[in-house]
């Protein structure tokens, strides 16, 4: 496949993915399911530091927000893999394409 093109359907891509992205983290945050866990993980933080000595806090609290930091940007890298996945899955699934499409869709 030409690399112009390759460059230019990735480009696409990863411009609708943070555009769905930006979207979708909003409905995310006013779901109940989310509110729920979010609860939970505050909670669970919340006796992390009820059994840590308080002269430990500081510590646990860096510990945990790098913690955190690290799982976000590790399923930011799953989430952006698995929704390139689904759309070359999607465009390659179209059996009214004839295979040369097909082919050249899976090469991104």
């Amino acid at each position: 496949m030409n690399k112009t093109v390759k460059n230019l359907i990735n480009k696409t891509i990863e411009l609708e993915y943070n555009h769905l992205d930006d979207q979708g983290n909003e409905a995310i945050i006013k779901s109940t399911d989310y509110e729920e866990w979010s609860r939970k993980y505050d909670l669970m933080r919340k006796k992390l530091f009820d059994i840590i000595p308080k002269e430990l806090h500081k510590q646990l609290d860096n510990t945990l927000d790098e913690l955190e930091s690290s799982s976000s940007i590790m399923l930011s890298i799953e989430k952006r893999y698995m929704f390139k996945q689904g759309v070359i899955k999607g465009l390659t699934d179209l059996n009214y394409l004839n295979d040369d499409i097909e082919q050249k869709i899976i090469l991104i």
